[in-house]
């Protein structure tokens, strides 16, 4: 089922696409019914945003995780999607969220991005998550790029060609692994 237009922002619209593919990475939600309590607790989801809470874009393409995940029945209230966007962390019997800014819009030098990319992919591995959740360009080529190859699904949205990111055309490298930054477009299949 379509959210109607004016129900999210329409930025936010690509992040709820971005959700419901995390439905079917998320066995919890998979039958895209209510969220279920797992027998091996809550299902994990870390969101990795490459901006700021500051930045518009951001703001919308949050509400619209929020609004999925509670359609999905990860969140269960108006409430719970507040607590989550200003907190940036959330806990239920069905899912815990985590969320973590790269903030490359203000700091994006390369020793910027090298140490927010440190920090976000210990984040990762001490959350342990079932799904990261990747949004813009610099989440896809500095913690995605990471990811590929790991048993963790990923859920990438707000991704632009490579010509077109700002730290493709910069020739930015890879803080950890020293390769050329690109974008790769995950498989829904």
């Amino acid at each position: 089922m379509r959210a109607p237009s004016s129900a999210l922002p329409r930025r936010g619209l690509l992040a709820l696409a971005g959700a419901g593919l995390a439905a079917r990475a998320v066995p919890a939600a998979a039958d895209h019914g209510p969220a279920r309590t797992h027998p091996d607790g809550p299902r994990r989801i870390f969101i990795v945003d490459s901006y700021d809470r500051g930045y518009i874009w951001s703001q919308q393409t949050q509400k619209g995780v929020s609004a999925a995940m509670r359609r999905l029945g990860y969140l269960h209230s108006e409430d719970e999607e507040r607590r989550f966007e200003q907190a940036d962390a959330l806990e239920t019997r069905q899912v815990a969220l985590r969320k973590s800014w790269m903030d490359t819009k203000r700091r994006n030098g390369r020793s910027d991005v090298a140490r927010a990319t440190a920090r976000i992919m210990a984040e990762i591995q001490a959350f342990r998550p079932h799904l990261v959740m990747l949004g813009d360009d610099n989440a896809a080529n500095f913690i995605g790029n990471q990811l590929l190859d790991s048993a963790v699904p990923a859920v990438f949205w707000g991704i632009n060609t490579a010509s077109s990111s700002a730290s493709t055309r910069r020739g930015a490298t890879s803080p950890a692994s020293g390769s050329r930054a690109t974008t790769r477009r995950a498989s829904t299949s």
